[in-house]
């Protein structure tokens, strides 16, 4: 399984989106391809990476690139990370859920995963 992450270095979501990846146990090991022009802030979140490959005995071989086009070849699946402009429009797509109770409205909305509160805290996010 091969998994491109555009906008890799995403501090504000990378983690919580990776978090879920991690804690499928469908899924043993791939490749993930961190795509961002950012090289520090990529770089900082393939070694967040590496630790989830030895917390949650993972194989994933983690690669870090600002080629878009050659990290998107033979992706089988491709998340995107980035926010363009500004985040005005993202906070009022945030408001919406949230008026109907939603709590939680991006990230872990699985009920799997959030019924596994022992698995997600070998993250300390619990």
């Amino acid at each position: 399984m091969i998994l491109t992450v555009i906008g890799g270095g995403s501090s504000q979501w990378i983690k919580s989106l990776m978090r879920d990846v991690y804690l499928l146990d469908e899924i043993d090991g791939g490749e993930i391809r961190l795509v961002d022009p950012k090289r520090e802030n990529v770089e900082a979140e393939a070694r967040m990476l590496e630790t989830f490959n030895q917390v949650r005995n993972k194989g994933y071989v983690i690669s870090v690139t600002d080629d878009r086009k050659e990290a998107l070849k033979n992706a089988d699946f491709v998340m995107t990370t980035f926010s363009p402009g500004s985040m005005d429009p993202f906070n009022h797509d945030l408001e919406i859920p949230i008026k109907y109770g939603i709590r939680i409205p991006v990230l872990m909305t699985d009920e799997r995963l959030l019924a596994n509160r022992t698995r997600l805290s070998q993250f300390n996010i619990v």
